[in-house]
């Protein structure tokens, strides 16, 4: 209960300062060696600032652990912040609240190359310079392929796929994988309000035209 008052710096040069406001359970600060503290405490530790938060960290990494073992850390390297899932093949989740409810908005999967996933839809900017862009791959070993894929719908068997083979034929490939005479290809359109479909590519090879056909130079069998 005795309190006490240091009017100048106050120095120990061994041992650990403990503190405790119930004679147990003490919160203690420890130099381990080379300027290293170590705060160590039976239950929480509460940062409350009537200001900013500052983590001015010179060895450019912040490390978050979970007894003693890294599993992620934030790091700076030139002016550039990283974020890193340190533990091998573990996913970063972004996870919020929708109306009560929670979510993942955003799966970053470390265990399939980066795979991204997300829970809803994506909009981009509404600039004019907004852009998805899809590239191909390259590795260390300098194997690379310039192709661009995107696939519509989760299922192998019954997908649409957006190709550009630029590997080999530069040819811009529209597939749908559904395996049935029935796995069409629609062109759909609207004019005046209504919905308009001028042209479908049916799954057994027939184009079946809406409308009438011109061409300069008709070939045919």
């Amino acid at each position: 209960g005795n309190n006490t008052t240091f009017a100048g710096n106050v120095t120990l040069t061994g041992g650990a300062l403990s503190i405790s406001g119930d004679g147990s359970n003490a919160v203690s600060f420890t130099e381990t060696g080379a300027g290293k503290m170590t705060v160590s405490a039976a239950d929480d530790i509460v940062l409350d600032a009537g200001s900013d938060i500052v983590l001015d960290a010179g060895g450019d990494d912040l490390r978050l652990k979970v007894s003693g073992t890294e599993y992620a850390k934030f790091n700076n390297s030139s002016s550039n912040l990283n974020i890193f899932s340190s533990i091998q093949d573990k996913a970063i989740k972004f996870i919020g609240n929708d109306n009560g409810t929670e979510i993942t908005a955003l799966t970053l999967n470390m265990a399939d190359g980066g795979d991204a996933t997300f829970a809803g839809s994506i909009t981009a900017s509404s600039s004019s310079s907004a852009q998805l862009q899809v590239s191909g791959w390259s590795n260390s070993n300098g194997a690379n392929n310039a192709n661009g894929t995107i696939y519509l719908g989760n299922t192998a068997a019954y997908r649409g796929i957006i190709d550009y083979d630029a590997a080999s034929t530069g040819s811009l490939i529209i597939s749908n994988t559904w395996n049935n005479n029935d796995g069409d290809i629609v062109f759909k359109t609207k004019t005046a309000g209504t919905d308009v479909i001028p042209l479908t590519l049916h799954g057994d090879g027939a184009a079946t035209f809406a409308g009438t056909v011109t061409s300069p130079t008709f070939l045919g069998d």
